[in-house]
């Protein structure tokens, strides 16, 4: 039984028992969530904490190193582009990279994000090792792409616009019949880049924002929303659940981390 203080731990959670449990992993360069999860519901979850904790904190660790059934990476990106799949090939992923300005220290991934899209996306060499060295990398997938399939199976309307927030960055994503139209991330250091990114795209996609909707997962607090609602229609959290979410834990705070599963 492990003594690492989770921000939810269920009172069936064991630790002995990680065999038969998974490990989803959210992270960026700075910071990772995680959930511990088994037939579908939450034993334990663990939101935002320094990524070298995984070194310096000797309870996380024993729970990283425990034999789980699997474990699944979702990286956040850098930066990102779609790719149509009919123009994709896997020997023409440097050419894709160059709209991503890759530097030295860069790594470039390239995954399938749904059946008429792949991803193309960047993020920190360092980093990469860092996770390689504590989880051999295997899988890895785009930290979105379980989201944005959970909100796809919901037949979203034109006039959403779905927001993710995760350490200083948001993913904007929008539909058109049911397929991707838009969607990308963006670094942001308060709510007034929230704002203007989310209004940005908002024009971008034609949409009037006093009659679009913003549908948020993720952490944002209620003063900020409270600041989106005097430009969008409407200012909601998410309500989509995945997994079985116990009580007291917030399902739009963990929805694109469960969507890992």
């Amino acid at each position: 039984m492990s003594g690492y203080s989770f921000t939810y731990r269920s009172e069936i959670f064991d630790l002995n028992k990680a065999y038969d449990a998974e490990l989803l992993i959210k992270a960026s360069r700075a910071e990772f969530s995680f959930l511990i999860v088994s037939k579908g519901v939450v034993l334990a979850w663990k939101d935002r904490t320094a990524i070298s904790e995984i070194s310096n904190d000797h309870e996380l660790a024993t729970v990283m190193a425990a034999t789980f059934k699997q474990v699944t990476i979702g990286l956040l990106p850098d930066a990102l582009t779609l790719v149509p799949s009919q123009l994709f090939a896997t020997d023409r992923v440097g050419d894709f990279a160059r709209f991503l300005d890759v530097m030295p220290d860069d790594k470039v991934f390239a995954a399938k994000l749904d059946k008429e899209n792949q991803l193309i996306y960047k993020t920190d060499h360092t980093f990469i090792n860092f996770l390689v060295s504590k989880f051999n990398l295997a899988p890895t997938i785009p930290a979105d792409r379980g989201w944005i399939h959970a909100i796809a199976g919901t037949e979203p309307v034109n006039y959403a616009i779905y927001m993710d927030v995760t350490d200083g960055q948001i993913s904007l994503l929008n539909f058109n019949g049911g397929n991707i139209r838009f969607y990308n991330c963006f670094k942001t250091e308060d709510v007034n880049d929230i704002i203007y990114y989310c209004l940005f795209v908002a024009k971008r996609l034609d949409i009037q924002p006093d009659y679009a909707s913003l549908i948020i997962s993720g952490n944002l607090p209620v003063s900020d929303m409270d600041k989106l609602q005097e430009f969008f229609r409407v200012v909601k959290n998410n309500d989509l659940k995945v997994l079985e979410v116990p009580a007291g834990v917030p399902s739009h705070q963990i929805l694109s981390l469960a969507a890992l599963a």
